[in-house]
């Protein structure tokens, strides 16, 4: 009876991975209405999930799996979530309304287009839309509420990433009017299947944590086999690469010594005091996607922009996330100028970008407002005034000045750029860094108690260019592939790698240590705080400790150096990719949430952890053909292996679920079958297959589990590279 149980509950496992497979595909042929109609939304399509839940509920009581604590908390939460997404399908209602200011409705029209009453009546107060600075593109919405019930009068506020809720009824901000006096708001009402899906998610982690701690488990067993190996289950992260520019005119720059001189002026910028190499810096990385432009420096590309702009109008140096921001501008390839965002006849190409545009073309019009700013000035708030309570207001040129300012002081700060832009134009350089001095002199005598150090700035220079060489992360995963190589050599012949090699590759290792070390400490100190704020910093933290470890264990534990060399050139890599979208212009609110760093950062260390395991499984699979009895060393990588895919799994189910909370809060669904949420859905019931190694015998073998960590990877690639580029979807561009 158990045996015949287990067979249907992998029978339905796979007919349920066919399903959600093809159904991805049927999507990118037919349209999403029809994948959602005639197979997400199918009557059918629950009664399989049901289906499975229950056959899986029987096999855990036959098999007595209850009686074990971490086992039976991981399977009932995810009863649980199953059991909420039921309750929310057959209980939730989603849909639209409009309003406009002043007016009052009651009724809304549902997703099915039918319409349903609120328990009140909801009117729109107030509207708003706010703009960059310095530009008319909109950054968010605002809409201020008042419902009226029965008994009761309430009053509140949507944004972007900012949701009202009223007894049981939650609002989202979907869309606006052109004459921004109305609005369209998403409504969502589903307390009972959120509820309980929340509670799934929380049982999930819990039995998580449980099962880490539980000394009896197979992985804990594994722990004790590889103590020294604990340490490679840290993190790898994929990357990408940038296109070639197709302009070959060099645009007018300025001297690098007289750009220089910009670069060493105060500028606030992202909430705080910094050098302007330091915007200089962040604007390149953020239009271009690297530290530099045809090897012209930061601050070279900051004043082409600012004193050459009808040059700069024209290079493609905006880099584009992908095809659809290119067809959106009409280019080819993933590089843009300027010039490209507006039609032959004038008109600006992405005027609707914000409002149901892909998320790349939402971007691409993010680097247009950043270039807006420039110009217009209102990025460059380089001159402090004294304000009337005594503190100091930092402004830009596009800034009106407060009528305080004494008459000599305003037309400084009205006007001096003016006069250094009419000194480029004559090429007096000496005039120009004399003047920009200047204004470096006023900074000091209006803000010299807030500014940094001159010391402060030039460790802060320093670290720019120091971090600025982003070909080390490509240069420690060769090293570290090469370190692989000559490990794998001397298990399949017994020998140990050659002496010279293994100094050669320690001292490389020990070097980028210490370079990553003087980064992590000069990013601290110049912070002010400990750098484990963010994703880069975290991934800049995890490349030094992998680094560490590899150093510190190499003697002991010769694995240890290729793997912290791959792991550590990898973390560099996603900190790489962290920071090539640096934060100038605000970002949409909707994306600014932590809760997508959280679930970013999550997904990408457990796809990481799968493709190293998918290395061990290729390094095994040489071994065994280079040396057919060199059964120790596959058994071994195969151990390995099992450490590292056992937390990549609950790693990527936290992930998930992560992302299903953010996108719950931001759009009103956790759960929306886009490609890219239903392949990593097929890659953690794939992979999950590593855990239950009991029910599926033919796992327990070291070659046959390096072969299935091998195959089951290709779900990874199609979830990070086959979604971006064939299937589409919400998330192609991420």
């Amino acid at each position: 009876m158990t045996r015949h149980l287990l067979n249907i509950t992998l029978g339905l496992v796979a007919v349920l991975l066919l399903v959600l497979m093809s159904a991805t595909v049927a999507e990118k042929i037919w349209g999403t209405p029809f994948a959602h109609a005639n197979i997400y939304g199918s009557a059918w399509f629950a009664a399989l999930w049901a289906l499975l839940a229950a056959a899986s509920a029987l096999l855990m009581v036959r098999r007595g799996l209850l009686r074990r604590m971490p086992t039976a908390l991981i399977h009932m939460a995810l009863l649980v979530i199953l059991a909420g997404a039921a309750v929310t399908r057959l209980t939730s209602c989603h849909g639209l309304v409009h309003v406009r200011v002043g007016q009052t409705v009651g009724e809304f029209v549902t997703d099915e287009q039918l319409v349903a009453r609120f328990p009140f009546a909801l009117t729109l107060t107030h509207f708003d839309v706010e703009c960059y600075a310095g530009t008319r593109s909109p950054m968010d919405y605002v809409s201020r509420l008042r419902i009226e019930a029965d008994t009761d009068v309430a009053e509140g506020e949507v944004r972007m990433n900012h949701i009202y809720s009223y007894a049981g009824y939650r609002f989202y901000q979907s869309g606006y009017d052109d004459d921004r006096r109305g609005c369209t708001l998403a409504v969502a009402h589903d307390p009972a299947g959120i509820a309980l899906t929340y509670v799934g998610y929380g049982l999930l982690l819990l039995g998580m944590a449980v099962f880490f701690a539980d000394r009896r488990s197979d992985f804990r067993r594994l722990l004790h086999r590889w103590r020294t190996a604990v340490a490679l289950a840290l993190v790898l992260i994929p990357g990408t690469a940038s296109a070639a520019d197709r302009s070959t005119d060099t645009p007018r720059v300025l001297p690098p010594d007289v750009a220089g001189a910009f670069g060493n002026l105060w500028v606030l910028h992202n909430g705080r005091i910094c050098p302007l190499s330091t915007l200089a810096s962040d604007l390149t990385v953020r239009l271009c996607g690297r530290p530099t432009y045809r090897g012209l420096t930061p601050e070279q590309v900051l004043t082409g922009w600012m004193f050459y702009y009808d040059d700069w109008q024209h290079q493609p140096l905006i880099r584009l996330k992908d095809d659809a921001a290119a067809a959106a501008l009409g280019v080819a390839g993933r590089h843009a100028s300027l010039s490209d965002f507006y039609s032959p006849d004038g008109l600006y190409r992405l005027a609707s970008a914000r409002r149901g545009a892909p998320a790349s073309v939402v971007d691409a019009d993010d680097k247009f407002n950043t270039i807006a700013m420039l110009t217009s000035g209102a990025m460059l708030r380089i001159f402090p005034c004294a304000d009337a309570d005594g503190g100091i207001d930092w402004l830009s040129p596009a800034d009106r000045i407060p009528p305080s300012v004494p008459d000599a002081e305003w037309i400084f700060v009205s006007r001096s750029l003016d006069y250094v832009a009419e000194t480029v134009v004559r090429r007096d350089y000496a005039e120009v860094v004399r003047l920009v001095g200047k204004i470096g002199l006023y900074q000091q005598r209006v803000a010299g108690g807030v500014l940094p150090s001159d010391r402060m700035r030039r460790l802060e220079q320093a670290y720019s260019r120091l971090a600025a060489h982003s070909w080390i992360f490509g240069l420690c995963i060769a090293m570290g592939l090469v370190a692989y190589a000559f490990w794998g050599i001397g298990l399949a012949t017994g020998r140990a790698c050659p002496r010279p090699v293994r100094v050669a590759l320690t001292a490389f290792a020990a070097a980028l240590l210490a370079w990553l070390t003087a980064l992590l400490l000069m990013r601290g100190v110049v912070a002010g705080r400990v750098p484990l704020s963010d994703g880069f910093e975290t991934m800049q933290f995890m490349a030094w400790c992998a680094l560490a470890l590899a150093v510190a264990l190499c003697r002991r534990a010769p694995v240890a150096l290729p793997a912290g060399l791959v792991v550590g050139g990898l973390a560099l890599l996603v900190s790489h990719l962290g920071h090539s979208n640096p934060q100038i212009t605000p970002l949409m609110p909707v994306l600014a949430s932590p809760l997508l760093c959280i679930h970013v950062v999550v997904i990408m260390i457990a796809y990481s952890l799968l493709a190293f395991a998918m290395l061990n499984g290729l390094a095994a699979c040489v071994i065994r053909l280079c040396c057919r009895v060199a059964s120790a060393p596959v058994a071994r990588l195969a151990d390995l292996s099992r450490i590292i895919v056992c937390p990549a799994v609950f790693l990527l189910a936290a992930g998930i679920f992560v992302g299903a909370v953010w996108a719950n809060v931001s759009w009103g669904r956790y759960w929306g079958w886009d490609p890219k949420e239903v392949w990593a859905l097929v890659t953690m019931m794939v992979y999950s297959a590593a855990l239950h190694t009991r029910m599926l015998p033919a796992l327990r073998r070291p070659m046959a589990f390096h072969v299935f960590c091998v195959a089951a990877f290709l779900c990874v690639l199609v979830t990070y590279f086959g979604v971006n580029m064939l299937l589409g979807g919400m998330h192609s561009y991420a």
